[in-house]
């Protein structure tokens, strides 16, 4: 595979990921509420929280459906961008660090919630090595021209 291949299929799992995680959660949570997100990790739990906390937990779930913007401009200008994308993945991995030790200290989560944790701890180092084996290709850099025209 070409680098210039290679660096299409990760922007594309990059879109993905970033379009079915980040933006549908938080965009489904933060403007549903705890509700949707409560069906979203099949809880039959009714949620009762105070009105502030509600509201805070809906600007936290557009925040994250940010993410998925800011996660796919980074893709684009990949040398320029890298320290946008580590600072991503930081982010991503603490998550799952947090989604752990909650798991630790309050009991299991549920599928939902331990998928998304497998994926911050698993997937997004994926993710951060595959980004630095494409700058280390030069995936990002454009081609030179083998006429030479002097």
């Amino acid at each position: 595979m070409t680098p210039a291949t290679e660096l299409r299929l990760f922007r594309g799992v990059m879109i993905i990921m970033a379009a079915a995680i980040c933006g549908l959660v938080g965009l489904v949570s933060g403007f549903g509420g705890l509700e949707s997100m409560a069906a979203l990790f099949r809880s039959a739990q009714t949620i009762m929280l105070d009105a502030g906390l509600r509201n805070h937990v809906r600007a936290i779930s557009v925040v994250f459906a940010g993410f998925g913007a800011f996660t796919v401009w980074s893709t684009w200008a990949l040398e320029e961008r890298k320290g946008a994308f580590r600072i991503f993945v930081v982010f991503g991995v603490s998550a799952g660090f947090a989604r752990a030790t909650g798991w630790m200290t309050e009991g299991y989560p549920g599928v939902m919630a331990t998928v998304f944790m497998a994926m911050e701890l698993a997937i997004l180092p994926a993710l951060c090595i595959w980004h630095a084996r494409l700058l280390r290709l030069g995936a990002d850099r454009p081609r030179e021209s083998h006429l030479n025209v002097d």
